[in-house]
């Protein structure tokens, strides 16, 4: 179980929009709503320690309040929820 999850977690990163409502801690809702049309929850770009190629994308195996996706090229990763 520890190495499934241990593919979300990052060394560094930033993220670009939360779309819950501003009351629960939700914010940048113009980039969420205007931009992505709120197909998104939310969006990180990340550096990882690791070296690796790989593209998650509504997998069941991460799946918990929504999918957790990701898309990782090098040490770089785009983090996206549906």
């Amino acid at each position: 179980m520890k190495k499934l999850f241990s593919n979300m977690f990052f060394w560094f990163g930033i993220q670009l929009f939360d779309s819950k409502l501003k009351k629960y801690g939700g914010f940048n809702h113009f980039i969420a709503g205007k931009i992505f049309r709120w197909k998104f929850t939310y969006l990180v770009i990340s550096l990882r320690r690791q070296w690796r190629f790989e593209i998650i994308h509504e997998k069941p195996d991460f799946y918990y309040d929504g999918y957790h996706n990701s898309i990782t090229f090098g040490c770089l990763q785009i983090s996206y929820g549906t």
